[in-house]
């Protein structure tokens, strides 16, 4: 009898049927919407680690999704960055063209304007004797009038 007795305690002593899985899943099924589920299979002593993990598991995907974001806006920032290289390049080659003589010459034509090259050099302005300088400047100035009619002078005669 003691035989038995250990036999019963270590199972049901009933035999499992086909007709018990259905049960057993039917069971399962309506534990799973009333949220038994888990307790009848003793998961609870675990919930602090199951927890924790759909956090870190949800903190990965957040941070894959700002990394995408960040990735998307970088691709937009260097297509925005290349186009405005592009138009720089343009505005660049066209300030070039418009500081040649002749091209500003012909718009000046074409805006009506009486302006044209000078024929003669440019004449440099000094400030009268009588300004606020001092010795040294007056004695500068002297030397640079000098200097230029000297000039003139080697113009003329060669």
């Amino acid at each position: 009898m003691a035989r038995r007795k250990k036999a019963d305690s270590s199972g049901s002593g009933r035999k499992w049927k086909i007709g018990d899985v259905g049960k057993f899943l039917g069971r399962s099924l309506i534990a799973m919407f009333r949220g038994e589920f888990l307790m009848r299979m003793r998961i609870d002593k675990y919930f602090p680690q199951i927890a924790y993990t759909f956090l870190l598991s949800l903190l990965a995907i957040l941070f894959n999704l700002m990394v995408d974001k960040t990735l998307v806006k970088v691709e937009d920032n260097k297509r925005t960055l290349q186009e405005l290289e592009i138009q720089h390049t343009q505005k660049t080659y066209e300030l070039v063209q418009m500081t040649r003589r002749s091209n500003v010459s012909r718009l000046l034509k074409e805006s009506g304007s009486a302006v044209s090259e000078p024929t003669t050099p440019a004449k440099v302005i000094r400030p009268s004797s009588g300004s606020k300088g001092t010795a040294a400047r007056a004695e500068k100035k002297a030397r640079e009038q000098k200097d230029s009619t000297e000039v003139n002078e080697s113009q003329d005669n060669g």
